[in-house]
């Protein structure tokens, strides 16, 4: 083991490197890991075991493999004993080869203490040249990333004098519009924060050193009877501010898996570190050519989104009047009716209280603790809404944060956007969507089984498993599609949704409000937690509005509408289940569909056609390329033909539909 000071910037990081070169026999590496065990033992400092394991953690570490053996369950085992984190390697899938076999054997896994001084070392390849490794470059990638917004703390609450503070400020603040009078409050917090809760662990370092103070001067004699007086006051100090410390990380963390009363400050901290470091941004590739440039990412990533929600001019289509259920007027009338102060409240105090914040810098857990004052004012921010079908500004910015689907990402189609909506808006949505929750029953088709009261995920799951193994056992030739609809939420035309509303029977000051919401949508890209600037949508449903499901089941119903017809006018053969013969020709999840027929050629044309045109209307995209045609009793010249037809790729059982598995065997 090699012993090393680093000096960085003002500050000496002391720290411990341990170089490994692993055995190839199972008894011999148990070995080295209790060796390694015991050397950490020994070190008072970070900690780092850098070098070939030649040992995998996964099966996609080793080209080929189907299985891990028993010696990379002990390795996996001891890592987790010594609570190491294995650093990723960004930049490449392996890191040794010969011939044709490639594994990731070769690693760096650091002490949590290491994370806590340096958060952003960063693990990459070097060139391989003539050795069978690839060189490991360790490096601190701290960055400036852009400024990072302000946002509040539930934490701050465990302050006595933090309610009243909130009180006299926000009556000092006038009567103003209620957004302006948040961010003027933001403001204020931001120096009250930086007096009372600024460098929270130096202040408990402090007191846990005078109570080590108090404990060495009973130890060595000097004791009197303020000793022990002294010391209850200082471990309440330090214990009110090991909470404070717990409810950051768990704040930070995003956890949802512990009590709120558990002391499990280490477990947060660790998962909020994990989380910002494995969603981090250091690079993309970016026209050809790979950029680190913070800047010039935030630059590219806008523009892409940018483009994203971009509406280009297409043609207006529509679809005939009565094939979409609609409201009873007594239904219509009920959604148009202004909610009360106690149903705007009762919205507030059904949103989660410690979600995402969004642009407003606030989560629901402050304006409920704070609602005896700001709550009159929240309130008729929320009602004018309903009165002038008018947003307040800036209400409506979202911010989108970015989290790599996998390891390595390196596009920006490789990261998936995860969208945050201020309190004001929140609410609103939050009102809307209780009442078209209500009425969805009676407008969305049975084989839709999202976001409908009464329908569950697994209804359509099962009927797709037990009709697979009923035309498995029947002999039939069939096939099933899985369609592929790409950015299903990203592309909805506005204008497509209005008539949608508008054909089911929903009045004029309802559609006014949803597509208040739906069209002032601004979005704001948050590139490793600093926003870019705001840019307008043109079309889409942001997902993470509550609004949007709702909004795109009833959208995607006119494809339900329009299979049915075609089913009805003898265009599409569905097939018949069961004894009692029941028709069935899709099932629909959210944007998930799977269309279900008899092997005919005039079925598939007459398909493809409908999926085009009903694309036309939406503005959705499908996939054909990515969509699957899975055949059931099949010859493969017909299946090929099917094929070419759509335009898709053959898939064999078993396939996954909503977690289920599909035509599996069960022995």
């Amino acid at each position: 083991m090699d012993m090393c000071r680093r000096s960085c910037g003002e500050r000496q990081f002391h720290c411990a490197i341990c170089l490994v070169y692993g055995p190839h026999v199972r008894g011999e590496k148990n070995s080295m890991w209790e060796e390694l065990s015991y050397i950490a033992g020994l070190c008072q400092v970070p900690f780092c075991y850098l070098g070939d394991f030649n040992e995998i953690l996964h099966m996609e570490e080793r080209k080929g493999t189907t299985s891990l053996s028993a010696s990379a369950e002990d390795f996996r085992t001891w890592i987790n004993d010594m609570e190491l984190i294995d650093l990723a390697l960004n930049d490449r899938k392996y890191t040794w080869f010969r011939g044709q076999s490639c594994s990731h054997i070769d690693r760096s896994l650091v002490s949590l203490g290491w994370l806590d001084a340096y958060l952003e070392t960063r693990l990459r390849g070097g060139p391989r040249g003539l050795s069978d490794h690839c060189p490991l470059i360790m490096e601190d990638s701290r960055k400036f990333d852009g400024p990072r917004p302000f946002q509040s703390l539930d934490s701050w609450f465990t302050h006595e004098g933090f309610l009243r503070m909130v009180k006299e400020e926000w009556r000092g603040l006038g009567n103003i519009q209620f957004l302006e009078k948040m961010k003027a409050l933001l403001v204020i917090l931001r120096i009250w924060h930086k007096q009372y809760f600024g460098n929270m662990n130096e202040r408990i370092k402090s007191f846990e050193t005078e109570i080590q103070k108090v404990d060495d001067m009973v130890s060595s004699g000097h004791y009197d009877s303020t000793m022990e007086t002294k010391r209850r006051t200082l471990v309440k100090c330090c214990e009110k501010w090991y909470v404070r410390q717990e409810m950051y990380w768990k704040q930070m963390s995003r956890s949802r898996h512990a009590n709120e009363m558990d002391r499990n400050t280490t477990y947060f901290h660790n998962i909020a570190s994990a989380r910002r470091r494995n969603n981090r941004i250091e690079s993309l590739v970016i026209n050809g050519r790979i950029v680190r440039n913070q800047a010039r990412i935030k630059v590219a990533v806008r523009d892409f989104y940018k483009r994203l929600y971009h509406q280009e001019s297409s043609p207006r289509v529509s679809f005939r009047d009565g094939l979409v259920n609609r409201l009873e007027r007594e239904e219509a009338e009920a959604l148009e009716v202004l909610p009360s102060v106690e149903e705007v409240k009762e919205a507030v105090w059904d949103c989660k209280s410690s979600k995402a914040l969004g642009s407003d810098g606030y989560n629901l857990n402050f304006v409920k603790r704070c609602w005896n004052e700001i709550g009159t004012k929240f309130t008729t921010a929320v009602m004018a809404f309903f009165v002038t079908a008018r947003l307040p500004a800036d209400s409506n910015i979202t911010w989108v944060a970015l989290a790599p689907k996998f390891v390595g990402a390196k596009k920006v189609k490789d990261l998936r956007p995860i969208s945050m909506i201020g309190c004001v808006y929140k609410v609103i949505s939050k009102l809307l969507t209780r009442r078209m929750r209500s009425v969805m029953p009676g407008l969305v088709g049975e084989s839709q089984s999202a976001f409908v009261k009464g329908r569950k995920i697994h209804d359509g799951a099962l009927i797709a498993c037990e009709t697979v193994q009923w035309l498995k056992q029947k002999k039939n030739e069939s096939a099933i599609i899985k369609l592929d609809i790409q950015k299903a939420y990203d592309r909805v035309k506005w204008c497509f949704v209005d008539t949608v509303l508008e054909n089911m029977g929903f009045g004029r000051t309802s559609r006014s409000w949803v597509r208040e919401c739906v069209t002032s949508a601004s979005i704001s890209i948050l590139v490793n937690g600093s926003p870019s600037k705001p840019f307008n949508m043109q079309r889409g449903l942001r997902q993470g509005d509550p609004l949007s499901p709702f909004l795109f089941v009833l959208v995607v119903d006119v494809l339900n509408r329009m299979i049915g017809e075609a089913v009805r006018n003898g265009r599409i053969s569905p097939l018949l289940v069961g004894r009692d013969n029941i028709e069935l020709s899709h099932l629909q999840f959210d944007d998930d569909t799977i269309l279900f027929y008899l092997l005919e050629e005039e079925t598939v044309r007459n398909y493809k056609r409908l999926l085009r045109y009903f694309e036309l209307m939406p503005g959705l995209s499908i996939n054909f390329e990515k969509s699957n045609l899975i055949p059931v009793n099949c010859s493969q010249e017909r299946v090929r033909r099917m094929c070419q037809l759509l335009g898709c790729q053959e898939a064999a059982l078993p396939v996954r539909y909503l977690g289920i598995s599909l035509g599996a065997t069960h022995g």
